[in-house]
């Protein structure tokens, strides 16, 4: 991108990149890391007229979730590693805990060794980054389908983080996991939509498989799902005699909703 990469830029080249492929009104929702700069460009983008937009953008914008999880470790570490480097460093490190301690406590005059408790916590801190680790890794498919598997994904992370803090683990790791947990609502007071729609209609999941205390949430993902069978309007279906007609959709969910 030649010009500045600005708000306004970003969002031009957006709408051609949509009207090139004759998307302007297809999108359903667009997935941007979270610069102030794709932020910008999404408010303009739903300023603007050329672009046909579903439920009135309100699905418009989703946060990259890979970009988040990042964010959370860096907050809660103070490190600008990333987390997948942060997490195979203490991994490997658990595996190699006698050698690393041996050479460590051995070479140590000031009376400063590595202790047990020391590994405790590293092992806390492990356990709690896998969970970050495993989500990337689904987030970051590239040849097949992941959006159902987000929300399922991202309530694994707030109970460890929360079950780790609720145990106990120490003063200063606590303020680690506090810090964690707040950035993590600085972006998710509440998951998109997007993500709970795509778990309702996974025939994995469906919405019995959406637990942790989020009915709120399974509800406005069912209101929304009913919203958007309205927005598509009719299914073309041929009757009996060759000719189309059309057919209302206001039944098609039904199955799945009121399980």
């Amino acid at each position: 991108m030649e010009d500045a990469h600005n708000g306004f830029n970003n969002k031009i080249r957006i709408v051609n990149c949509c009207k090139n492929f004759h998307l302007v009104d297809k999108i359903f929702s667009i997935s941007l890391d979270n610069a102030t700069t794709n932020t910008k460009a999404m408010e303009f983008l739903k300023e603007d007229p050329n672009i046909n937009m579903l439920l009135n953008d309100s699905l418009m914008h989703v946060r990259c979730c890979t970009h988040i999880l990042n964010l959370c470790v860096q907050e809660g570490l103070d490190t600008p590693t990333r987390l997948n480097s942060t997490y195979k460093l203490l991994h490997n490190a658990i595996v190699n805990r006698d050698i690393l301690t041996h050479m460590y406590n051995e070479s140590r005059t000031n009376g400063r060794f590595i202790t047990n408790d020391h590994w405790s916590l590293a092992k806390i801190m492990h356990d709690v980054l896998e969970t970050f680790d495993n989500a990337t890794h689904i987030f970051s498919y590239l040849y097949e389908p992941n959006i159902h598997m987000v929300i399922l994904e991202c309530i694994k992370i707030i109970y460890s983080i929360k079950q780790t803090s609720q145990a106990n683990p120490g003063p200063s790791f606590k303020n680690v996991l506090d810090n964690m947990k707040e950035k993590w609502y600085a972006y998710y007071t509440e998951f998109p939509p997007i993500y709970g729609i795509a778990a309702i209609l996974d025939p994995g999941v469906k919405i019995q498989g959406i637990t942790y205390d989020v009915a709120y949430y399974v509800n406005k993902c069912k209101i929304i799902l009913e919203r958007l069978c309205e927005d598509y309007g009719v299914v073309i279906q041929p009757d009996s005699v060759g000719s189309s007609k059309g057919k209302s959709r206001s039944g098609f969910l039904r199955p799945i909703l009121e399980k």
